[in-house]
């Protein structure tokens, strides 16, 4: 699914599942800052906290990036590979007088995110975010990013059983302006520093994947088929996550266990 803007968007929605999607080379030249996944200001249909009202899970998003600068800012901001966007904010391009903050529950579980140029998921003015058993691999390839996955204005957001490979001088979780910002039982190789406790269940050796891809050259195009994300027989991912924050199955629909920890990142060995 290429393309010149975002592959999939949302505005003023509710009750949304993104589910199995590969989104690859997108939004390079959109002059509204587009993201492979991107979920924006979304709209209560009712206040139901029971169950989540917005998932994204099991997508594969690599190599989206801005090659435009967005005009509101002036400046390259996006090319995430999943962005929840002003979900308790009015930015006023719609016109139409919405205030009501999005009081969903939202789930981002089981995805695959590498080698994009910003973030690999970035949480900006939103709220209620569980990020579960994904794997994050050296986004962030533009200069002017900085995070893994980036928490800003955002709150009660949850941050577990995650892998991330973080591309040099880079943070696994940074952020700014933000409440309530739980990390735990994630494997975090190579960040260096951090605007978030990440808890005394973190992992930081090298996630040992059978076959991930190096720093490509820029304009160097990868292809999924060469690269493989489920982990070594060695890894130290494997049983290491928190039962409590488990989902049911892997990205690939593998049972994860039900009574002992599960492996870390969006595969079960």
């Amino acid at each position: 699914m290429p393309g010149p803007a975002e592959a999939i968007a949302t505005g003023r929605v509710d009750y949304v599942l993104i589910e199995g999607n590969e989104v690859y080379r997108t939004s390079y030249y959109t002059p509204w800052g587009g993201s492979a996944i991107s979920i924006w200001e979304s709209a209560n249909h009712d206040n139901n906290q029971d169950v989540y009202r917005t998932v994204i899970k099991d997508n594969i998003c690599y190599q989206n990036d801005n090659k435009v600068k967005f005009w509101m800012i002036g400046k390259f901001s996006d090319g995430n590979g999943i962005i929840l966007d002003a979900l308790k904010a009015n930015q006023g391009i719609i016109g139409d007088g919405y205030s009501e903050h999005y009081n969903g529950r939202i789930l981002v579980v089981n995805n695959l995110c590498f080698l994009n140029g910003g973030r690999g998921v970035n949480i900006y003015e939103s709220g209620n975010v569980d990020v579960v058993h994904n794997t994050l691999y050296l986004n962030g390839q533009r200069d002017n990013i900085e995070n893994e996955i980036e928490v800003g204005r955002a709150d009660n957001c949850h941050i577990f059983n995650n892998i991330m490979v973080v591309k040099d001088g880079q943070k696994a979780v940074g952020g700014y302006q933000s409440e309530t910002i739980t990390t735990n039982h994630n494997l975090i190789y190579n960040a260096e520093t951090s605007d978030f406790d990440y808890g005394s269940s973190l992992l930081t050796s090298k996630p040992r994947f059978k076959r991930a891809p190096g720093t490509p050259d820029s304009g160097v195009k990868v292809s999924f088929s060469d690269v493989d994300f489920t982990l070594q027989d060695d890894s130290p991912a494997i049983g290491a996550g928190w039962a409590q924050w488990s989902f049911p199955v892997d990205i690939l629909s593998a049972p994860r266990p039900t009574t002992e920890s599960p492996d870390l990142g969006a595969y079960q060995r």
